[in-house]
């Protein structure tokens, strides 16, 4: 009930009305209380707003929360809690549009789908053994990994392979066959795989437009 009040209280619209019915996504068009504009909302705030309340008091993900069962995971999410909320989606948009998915492709992000009351410091999962924390089994799973890259200064861009463990998922992408797509919120490239179109490049790729 708590999450169904959550849901209902902010408006939901319909990004890019112009696309055909089949390719439109719903998003969350009104930030929870407490966050002034669309733009500050970013993971964390998301997180500490939204998702820990909704989840803490049963010690869950909000995917176990929210889900009637098992969630197969489709396309594994790279990110940092720090870009806005609206810029995550609108790059994973942008991928699903390159990718030419259906709107019940399933993006595994550790925000929803991990549980945040465990411990979040990488070394003490499993004692430090990369093959028993959640990301690995889902990432297994997985068709295919998306790294969404901060819209930040420039220095901020590639914030997501300073962590050891982002650097080993790439790895472990590029040696097992998947599919490795790098995205941000005005489009997105192939690294292992060409998009559905043919092309290595999707929408307006260009990190020094985006950031200077």
């Amino acid at each position: 009930e708590a999450v169904r009040g959550a849901v209902c209280s902010n408006e939901l619209r319909v990004d890019r009305p112009g696309l055909e019915p089949s390719r439109r996504r719903i998003l969350w068009h009104h930030p929870p209380p407490g966050v002034e504009d669309q733009e500050q909302l970013d993971g964390w705030g998301l997180t500490e707003l939204f998702v820990r309340p909704m989840t803490f008091p049963s010690k869950c993900s909000l995917v176990e929360l929210v889900a009637h069962g098992p969630q197969p995971c489709d396309q594994f999410v790279q990110d940092v809690w720090s870009s806005s909320l609206k810029s995550t989606m609108a790059a994973l948009e942008w991928h699903a549009e390159a990718r030419n998915f259906p709107d019940t492709t399933m993006y595994w992000m550790g925000m929803f789908a991990n549980r945040l009351d465990a411990p979040f410091v990488e070394a003490d999962w499993g004692d430090g053994d990369l093959r028993t924390v959640p990301f690995y089994f889902a990432l297994h799973d997985s068709c295919g990994l998306v790294n969404i890259l901060n819209d930040g200064a420039a220095e901020e861009m590639a914030k997501t392979y300073k962590r050891l463990y982002s650097v080993y998922e790439a790895w472990v992408a590029m040696t097992t066959g998947k599919s490795y797509d790098i995205v941000m919120s005005t489009g997105a490239i192939a690294t292992t795989q060409p998009f559905s179109h043919g092309g290595w490049e999707f929408g307006a790729f260009n990190a020094y437009t985006r950031t200077w």
